[in-house]
């Protein structure tokens, strides 16, 4: 049986929520993912505070599986969609998988990080 953990935090969103959300990734995603999934966080706390009104707060879940660690983001949006979020390429260099969705009144994304898998010998 898969064993699963889902951890959750809510900060302020603002210039510190990037770097707290990275620190607290790593303690959480453990030294194969650790660095992969501080990158994937910072971008997409990065988003996430792009879009909050101000005073607004960035909700994050992290969910850890034998092989994978699942991170969303969720927040008010302040109306004003944008494009692609901020650092959101090399965001995406680290994810196995990512996504975005924004409404009127929230924005939130998803990304997966994996272990890295040797191709060939």
């Amino acid at each position: 049986m898969k064993e699963r953990t889902v951890y959750e935090q809510s900060l302020p969103a603002g210039p510190d929520a990037a770097p707290s959300a990275s620190a607290w990734i790593r303690a959480i995603a453990g030294e194969g993912l650790a660095e992969r999934a501080a990158s994937v966080i910072t971008g997409l706390v990065a988003g996430a505070t792009a879009r909050s009104p101000h005073g607004g707060r960035i909700k994050i879940t992290a969910t850890l599986e034998p092989g994978e660690l699942r991170i969303e983001v969720r927040t008010p949006s302040n109306g004003f969609p944008q494009s692609t979020p901020p650092g959101w390429a090399e965001c995406s260099s680290h994810a196995w998988s990512m996504a975005t969705r924004e409404t009127e009144d929230h924005y939130s994304a998803e990304a997966s990080v994996r272990p890295m898998v040797a191709v060939g010998s």
